[in-house]
């Protein structure tokens, strides 16, 4: 029992001691942190961009960069392309100074350009007529006129063609007769057949527009 008791008191007192040992290195770990001032310059690392000009050590850089190196640098997302040295271009955080042709610039101008033109729309006189309604048949009058040029052409074809068959068969049904004759006799026909085709002709062209101006009004 007294073996064992002494074997426990002797435990008992390694672990006091490395207790204490622990304590007072970490007091004195402390003590050496404090009293030596703290590092605070830490290593740049330009991961989405490359410096133009190599920098110099941290030891002459008091704390932060200086506003000549920050405005060598340039921001460059891909290092393949090439790096740009325009002022304007130059885009480091949100403290550069900002393009002058931006979207907002363009934007402002066109709406300006916009709003003088409807100024100036609204500033000339209005007309009477542009106010007028207009009619139902306004679209199908619309391309009528090309249409009439078409068929204008096509009935004096026509007429022609008719002329020209009259005058056959009439030289056709008569006998011959002399030069003469046949000049003196021929003639009034044919200045009655010329009348008749012209008096069709006009009645023709009075159905065409009577027919047009039905189907339009309808």
């Amino acid at each position: 029992m007294e073996e064992e008791a002494t074997k426990r008191r002797n435990r008992l007192r390694a672990l006091a001691a490395t207790h204490h040992s622990n304590t007072a290195d970490a007091v004195l770990s402390s003590a050496e942190s404090q009293s030596t001032p703290p590092n605070t310059t830490k290593a740049i690392k330009f991961r989405n961009y490359e410096p133009l000009q190599p920098l110099s050590p941290p030891e002459s850089v008091p704390g932060a960069l200086e506003s000549s190196t920050l405005d060598s640098l340039v921001v460059n997302r891909n290092a393949k392309r090439p790096l740009s040295t325009d002022p304007s271009t130059i885009n480091i955080g949100r403290t550069a100074g900002v393009p002058k042709d931006t979207v907002e610039t363009m934007v402002a101008d066109v709406t300006e350009e916009a709003l003088a033109q409807d100024r100036m729309r609204r500033e000339q006189p209005v007309s009477v007529n542009s106010l007028a309604p207009q009619k139902p048949n306004w679209d199908l009058k619309r391309d009528l006129q090309k249409k009439m040029d078409r068929l204008e052409a096509k009935t004096q074809q026509a007429i022609a063609e008719l002329i020209r068959q009259r005058v056959q068969q009439e030289a056709a049904t008569k006998p011959e007769q002399s030069s003469t004759a046949a000049t003196g006799s021929r003639t009034p026909e044919i200045t009655t057949d010329l009348a008749d085709v012209v008096n069709a002709q006009a009645k023709l062209q009075q159905a065409q527009l009577n027919a047009e101006n039905d189907f339009l009004t309808e």
